[in-house]
């Protein structure tokens, strides 16, 4: 899968954003500084090692550096603003 919706609970309703570049199950996210990072994950074939992150001003996804090995079932962690 590689939706993502947003949820408003004052208006109790689910919207639509731009959808990640590669489709992934079983990854992790976290935020850095207001932006959302999507990390590993599995495409339903293989694991990945790709990290993509979200801006919520430009409703867009962007491919960052990726991970030297491929993971699934990954947690993530923000210390001093570094991805771990």
């Amino acid at each position: 899968m590689n939706t993502m919706e947003r949820y408003d609970p004052v208006a109790d309703s689910w919207t639509t954003l731009a959808p990640m570049n590669t489709r992934r199950s079983t990854h992790d996210v976290t935020v850095i500084d207001g932006t959302l990072y999507a990390v590993g994950g599995n495409d339903g074939s293989s694991s990945l090692n790709s990290i993509e992150k979200y801006d919520p001003e430009t409703n867009k996804w962007t491919c960052v550096v990726s991970m030297s090995t491929r993971r699934s079932s990954v947690g993530v962690v923000v210390a001093q603003v570094l991805l771990l």
